[in-house]
């Protein structure tokens, strides 16, 4: 028999240290809490889905005692019990009940058992007399009716308010131990309404019925055109699901309770987006603000939160002025998303395009002033549809779920998780980095597409970048050989190749076919590069032009004219 205490956990007692150990022993025990047996008697439980006031009808929805005789002859995992290599031998014991034990065709809902370390508690208390007064008062009793409820079921505060009530009074008794318990949490399935239908009344009534006069009498009219006899068959369940889906509603965090005008409580929702307005800059406006817009108000949602969020985000600012939305969201994780994306607006800017487009950087700043800040420029590129498809991997795991609050860093071993934008000094790969911390850079900063970089040097960047993705990604080995021997081939500063191997259909330094790819995604990426750039000028001529009022000129040789601060 197990011993198991119950009750209050013991107070802690100030024992004096010079006390001998054997004093301080039965002290101990005075004040421990009562120590009874368990007895080991075998107690299954089952959790009857609804309140038991009849203990016959219960049992009877149940399907009556062959049915529990059933469970408590089996345990739970009787199954799984090997004879001769082999399992499901004996049965596993499922109970079944009805909600409807009067109907024979209703459809029961079958239990799952567990096993749990539960202790059946006998508590008993005075019997409650039904006569009541104020307390402590000396007014005369009165004298109160018996219910239902009362008679059934105690409820737990009602309980604990008798064990207070009669506190030298009540008894408790351990009357063993719960260690198989049949639940039931399958949610019941539909039943076809059948009084109207002939065949089933008959099968109701005489068939379900276990009486030899009801089975005798049971009879159907074959006759292919008598009237109701036909009848379609239907599914066995109708529930695509057994298990209920836990919705756990929770009360919006948006939603603001105040005081009409006429003293009521009422409630509003503050949900629906919050307006940004601190808008991008174009790439090649004149100067950067040195602080938030004057018009910039909190939304009055989540004002603590942001305000935390704000400061925050001026500290890490201050040691990392640029920072890509992916960068300041692993450094502050504990923010939701909503929290950041209103808090960021207080802190820095954005350009709408450019070297530094989707950066958040510090107020005051402008990395198009010194070539300082190049290496917190921007690299983006597009994967093939079917490797962006192997990218979609299913439920990471622990050590995966742990890596990803570095997930703005590229070391090219490790398989990113987004692959949208990168930052120049978080691709930490040896080649790109040998590339991209070259001296060699131009006399202006390129504002539309390159930065303080030629276009030639982003693009090799950008393509060892794209295909070291893409071998991640699938589970190929990377061709680092490769990748260095394409990196080390010289570039002039305008991307302009030498006539050594560069030509495709020559190939004269006898370069692989996996260079000559890599040279081939290259020129393109130059192509793609220069057109990007043309585009961009011409837009931000047309917006400048439309700015002033003017007539936006016709042809790309008249807005050619146009002075380069405007455009």
């Amino acid at each position: 028999m197990d011993a198991l205490s119950l009750g209050a956990r013991p107070m802690r007692s100030h024992i004096n240290p010079t006390t001998s150990p054997q004093r301080r022993l039965r002290k101990s025990r005075a004040m421990a809490a009562p120590i009874t047996t368990v007895p080991s008697t075998r107690i299954v439980a089952l959790e009857h889905p609804c309140i038991v006031k009849d203990l016959a009808k219960g049992v009877k929805s149940l399907g009556g005692e062959p049915q529990l005789v059933h469970v408590l002859n089996h345990a739970i995992g009787d199954s799984l019990i090997k004879v001769n290599d082999k399992t499901h031998i004996y049965p596993e014991p499922v109970a079944g009940v009805s909600l409807r034990p009067d109907d024979v065709l209703a459809k029961k809902i079958a239990s799952s058992g567990i096993d749990t370390r539960n202790i059946l508690v006998k508590v008993t208390v005075p019997k409650w007399t039904g006569r009541k007064r104020k307390r402590g008062s000396d007014e005369p009793f009165t004298t109160y009716p018996f219910t239902d409820t009362q008679r059934t079921s105690v409820k737990a505060p009602d309980l604990l308010r008798q064990l207070r009530d009669n506190e030298d009074k009540y008894t408790t008794e351990a009357l063993g131990m719960i260690n198989e318990t049949h639940r039931f949490r399958s949610q019941p399935d539909y039943q076809m309404h059948s009084s109207d239908v002939p065949l089933y009344r008959e099968l109701r009534d005489h068939i379900a019925q276990p009486k030899y006069d009801n089975l005798k009498d049971f009879s159907i009219n074959l006759n292919p055109l008598a009237r109701g006899g036909a009848v379609y068959p239907l599914p066995p369940t109708f529930n695509a699901t057994e298990q209920p889906y836990q919705y756990k509603y929770e009360q919006a965090y948006a939603v603001k309770y105040k005081f009409s005008a006429t003293g009521e409580p009422i409630c509003e929702s503050g949900y629906g987006s919050v307006k940004r307005v601190a808008e991008p800059l174009a790439p090649d406006a004149e100067t950067v603000p040195t602080g938030p817009p004057e018009d910039l108000k909190m939304s009055g949602r989540q004002d603590d939160l942001v305000l935390r969020a704000v400061e925050e985000l001026k500290k890490l600012l201050e040691t990392r002025p640029l920072a890509t939305k992916r960068v300041f969201g692993n450094a502050l994780s504990h923010y939701r998303e909503d929290v950041l994306k209103e808090a960021n607006q207080w802190a820095g800017y954005y350009f709408s395009a450019g070297p530094w487009r989707d950066v958040l950087i510090k107020y005051g700043v402008d990395p198009r002033k010194d070539p300082q800040y190049r290496m917190y420029q921007t690299m983006t590129f597009v994967l093939e549809r079917d490797v962006a498809k192997a990218s979609k991997r299913g439920i990471p795991s622990m050590a995966a779920r742990k890596a990803e609050a570095q997930n703005h860093i590229f070391d090219g071993k490790t398989i990113p998780s987004k692959i949208k934008v990168w930052q120049l000094c978080d691709l930490t790969d040896p080649i790109i980095q040998e590339l991209v911390r070259t001296t060699d850079l131009p006399a202006t900063c390129d504002v539309y597409q390159s930065g303080w970089f030629h276009a030639s040097t982003l693009s090799k960047a950008r393509v060892i970048l794209k295909d070291k993705t893409k071998c991640l990604l699938l589970g190929q080995p990377a061709p680092e050989s490769e990748y260095a021997l394409f990196a080390s081939v010289d570039v002039k500063p305008d991307g302009a190749e030498r006539d050594d191997g560069w030509d495709m259909r020559r190939n004269k330094a006898g370069y692989s076919a996996k260079v000559m790819e890599l040279i081939k995604d290259y020129k393109g990426s130059l192509r793609v590069n220069a057109s990007n750039r043309k585009q961009m000028r011409s837009i931000a001529a047309k917006d400048t032009v439309k700015k002033r009022g003017e007539d936006i000129p016709a042809t790309e040789e008249e807005r050619s004219k146009i002075p380069r601060s405007t455009k």
